[in-house]
């Protein structure tokens, strides 16, 4: 569920500033290189087999993906929020 709604969140960035959630800022670039993406699973997954603890690797990898997705979700609102006061007749 966490994935859909991180992809629904960087979407609608995508549809309406027409840049990917990770060429707005530096933060966000950062979280891509840390957040919920699928070399991270790869990682977590190897580790959960090498220590015998695969379904505590699922369960990382669930939190891990809820956070990056309201991360997201919390910078989408804010450039969204940005982008209508920048565009707002003064």
């Amino acid at each position: 569920m966490a994935e859909g709604i991180d992809g629904f969140a960087k979407g609608s960035v995508n549809f309406t500033i027409g840049k990917l959630i990770d060429e707005l800022k530096a933060f966000e670039r950062f979280v891509r290189l840390v957040g919920g993406r699928r070399n991270i699973y790869v990682w977590i997954l190897a580790l959960g087999l090498i220590l015998s603890t695969v379904a505590g690797a699922f369960k990382l990898i669930a939190w891990w993906e809820a956070v990056t997705a309201a991360v997201h979700l919390a910078r989408v609102a804010w450039a969204l929020w940005a982008l209508r006061t920048q565009s707002a007749p003064r």
